[in-house]
């Protein structure tokens, strides 16, 4: 549903609304909140940080994969950023 409703939408609309989507997950929101109150991007460190003290669905905080995955949030961070450009 949410598929069809994105393709239907204008180019600039779509883009909103997976902007939308993606905050509304705890880690994005905080990362995403964290450079707006800092002004700077943040360091996979400060990222992997915020990621163990959210929840994230089957994954151990102490693991190797928030490191592989905070390299994955800095980029959609990033991408959501340059959409401001």
């Amino acid at each position: 549903m949410f598929g069809t409703f994105v393709n239907m939408s204008s180019f600039k609309m779509k883009y909103l609304l997976l902007v939308k989507y993606i905050l509304q997950h705890e880690v994005f929101y905080r990362v995403l909140e964290k450079h707006f109150k800092s002004n700077q991007l943040l360091t996979k460190e400060v990222i992997c940080e915020i990621m163990r003290n959210c929840y994230i669905y089957n994954v151990n905080p102490d693991s190797s994969t928030i490191e592989r995955r905070a390299q994955t949030v800095n980029s959609w961070i990033n991408w959501i950023l340059s959409l401001g450009k």
